[in-house]
């Protein structure tokens, strides 16, 4: 899925909303560019996590905040949660990093009612969002397939599995929207890692989950298709061929490679004529 209008924007969103809330509010504004600079730093697979490391960041720094220059920090100390613990200290008293009655805290409560819209957000939690006025749509509905059910169904002569990070039902949503669910054998998500006291990708967990659900030998020959180097460390660590994608022209293939990508397409034939040559 094009991820570029609802993740990522999301992340920005919930930013501004909680920046603009300072006193006084006059600190750097979030774009997308500071998304990708930790997305590059490796261990923010979760948006809710590097959601409360760029919030961290901006309150330790304030005016000063330089998100190159805390990217760089963040990657000397391995990424991750753990690196902005090392690098900021103690959280700070702030009120969006809070425990929240639905969500882990305040930042994932409003990061989900923008991203999933009144209706979901109330099939999911059972309760009305009290943070996001209206009754639209959420982000989540921007969302555009990246592939076609044909081009899908082209790669699916071998068992073809979903290792997300995201939530189950929030996965479910959108693989249905598209009349993809049916195509994949297996699907793997944040829950499933939750359920099992696992970590995240780029731990290896997941994908050696998915392996298991497939049915399939521990030495049997696997790909995986991701677009950050998290899913090409992840990869490697379960013993799967690394294959990366550039889900936009502006996304970073070089970084993909360095991580470990035996190939990178462009688009989804590029794709399909890769994994044909493994």
């Amino acid at each position: 899925m094009d991820t570029s209008q609802s993740y990522r924007t999301v992340v920005v969103e919930t930013l501004q909303r909680l920046l603009a809330q300072e006193k006084p509010p006059a600190l750097p504004q979030p774009t997308t560019e500071w998304v990708a600079a930790l997305k590059q730093v490796g261990g923010f697979n979760n948006d809710w996590d590097l959601t409360r490391a760029l919030l961290r960041g901006v309150l330790s720094k304030g005016v000063d905040f330089d998100v190159q220059r805390y990217a760089t920090g963040l990657r000397q100390l391995g990424g991750g949660v753990d690196a902005v613990d090392a690098l900021l200290g103690a959280a700070p008293t702030h009120p969006a990093l809070r425990p929240d009655p639905l969500a882990d805290d305040g930042v994932k409560r409003l990061f989900q009612e923008i991203y999933l819209g009144e209706t979901l957000f109330q099939s999911i939690y059972a309760s009305r969002r009290t943070l996001v006025e209206g009754d639209g749509s959420g982000f989540i509905d921007r969302e555009t397939p990246l592939f076609s059910v044909h081009q899908l169904r082209t790669i699916a002569q071998a068992p073809l599995a979903v290792a997300t990070g995201r939530p189950s039902e929030e996965a479910r949503y959108t693989l249905k929207r598209f009349d993809f669910l049916p195509i994949f054998d297996a699907l793997v998500t944040h829950d499933d890692v939750v359920a099992a006291d696992a970590v995240g990708k780029p731990n290896p967990w997941i994908l050696e989950e998915t392996r298991r659900r497939l049915e399939l030998p521990a030495k049997s020959r696997c790909a995986y298709v991701g677009d950050l180097p998290d899913d090409m460390h992840a990869a490697q660590g379960a013993g799967f061929i690394p294959i990366g994608f550039r889900a936009s022209k502006s996304a970073d293939g070089g970084s993909l490679e360095d991580a470990g990508a035996i190939g990178v397409a462009s688009d989804p034939d590029e794709l399909i004529s890769l994994l044909k040559s493994l």
